[in-house]
């Protein structure tokens, strides 16, 4: 079973990003979307031995730095 919770952005890790196409209208919708909306749905991590991984939410990540979020909301699964 996985838990919510909130992560410091600065402690997710992005070991796989370079794995996913990036879309820049499609990071630009997402900045927009979290600048009017804020973050609606959780970014998925795993957890190894030295910190969270990100599995799912590249877009929402990138964008909450671009919009200087300091913490997004995840879905941790043990890794």
């Amino acid at each position: 079973m996985s838990e919510y919770m909130k992560i410091a952005i600065d402690k997710i890790g992005q070991r796989y990003s370079e794995l996913r196409i990036i879309d820049p209208g499609a990071e630009t919708a997402m900045v927009r979307s979290m600048q009017f909306y804020g973050q609606m749905t959780p970014v998925v991590v795993c957890q190894t031995e030295k910190r969270p991984e990100m599995i799912d939410g590249f877009k929402r990540l990138r964008a909450g730095i671009k919009l200087n979020f300091t913490q997004l909301s995840a879905r941790i699964f043990p890794g």
